[in-house]
């Protein structure tokens, strides 16, 4: 454990095994509580019904990844079964639990201080250029400080998504898993 992490707090949850979550994030306490403090973000006033079928399914698999790592064990189960079939009783079962992992992070709403969204595409662009390429490099502070810079930027539902999913992979060292994903874009 670095030195720094040793005075890192991660509060106590119900529906959160922090245990798994660290586990995933190779026991950075920082990052896990990055990854939680953005998981908070995205998800908190999230209209998954403005969703397209596509953008739906991807939502729910980048969902379930999310929740996995996190250690969210009953939200990963039920996007599972929502993957699967979409239907009015798995979606409302699915609305509850996410409500309820969200509502644990409140704690750690007042951590983080929102930051600007700065609208250039060309200087996003060159970004997401530079990221895919750290990621070739596997160069993990160079994606890392990127990945900060692109959080600037206004992005797209998708780029957000597939920017938390790359977050997540690179957490776990997973660069082929990470160049995947960037391909999509």
């Amino acid at each position: 454990m670095s030195a720094s992490n040793r005075f890192v707090s991660i509060p106590k949850f119900a529906h959160i095994d922090t245990a798994l979550g660290l586990f995933h994030m190779a026991e950075d306490k920082k990052l896990y509580l990055n990854i939680l403090h953005e998981f908070h973000q995205t998800y908190v006033n999230f209209d998954v019904n403005r969703l397209t079928q596509e953008e739906f399914k991807i939502f729910i698999h980048t969902l379930k990844g999310v929740a996995s790592n996190i250690g969210a064990s009953s939200l990963y189960d039920i996007t599972v079964k929502l993957e699967k079939q979409r239907n009015a009783s798995t979606c409302s079962l699915f609305h509850k639990e996410l409500e309820k992992v969200l509502q644990e992070l409140q704690v750690l709403k007042q951590e983080k201080p929102q930051q600007a969204t700065v609208v250039d595409d060309e200087k996003k662009e060159q970004l997401f250029g530079a990221l895919k390429e750290a990621i070739k490099e596997e160069v993990p502070k160079k994606c890392t400080d990127i990945l900060e810079d692109l959080k600037k930027y206004e992005c797209t539902f998708l780029e957000k998504e597939m920017l938390y999913a790359i977050t997540l992979a690179l957490a776990e060292f997973d660069f082929d898993d990470a160049l995947e994903i960037i391909g999509r874009l």
